[in-house]
């Protein structure tokens, strides 16, 4: 396997990968098992990064929100 570098093998392999997360529509992250958090929805992981952009005043409204609504999930939950 003396070819295993070369551009052309390693390009190869790189696209292989790439077309193989968008059949399965996840990411190569998730796919490469480099992530602590296993997203599969793209739309999430892409408004994940997006709110990672914003301004601390803007993240911090956005946060508090999120946990809003998953703390009264919880709480409707925990009534059923």
């Amino acid at each position: 396997m003396d070819n295993f570098l070369e551009p052309t093998y390693i390009t190869n392999i790189w696209y292989f990968a790439k077309n193989l997360a968008q059949a399965l529509n996840v990411s190569l992250d998730f796919l490469a098992g480099d992530t602590s958090v296993l997203v599969k929805d793209k739309e999430v992981l892409q408004r994940i990064k997006d709110i990672s952009n914003l301004s601390e005043d803007k993240k911090k409204y956005i946060f508090d929100f999120i946990d809003m609504c998953l703390r009264d999930d919880k709480t409707q939950q925990a009534y059923k």
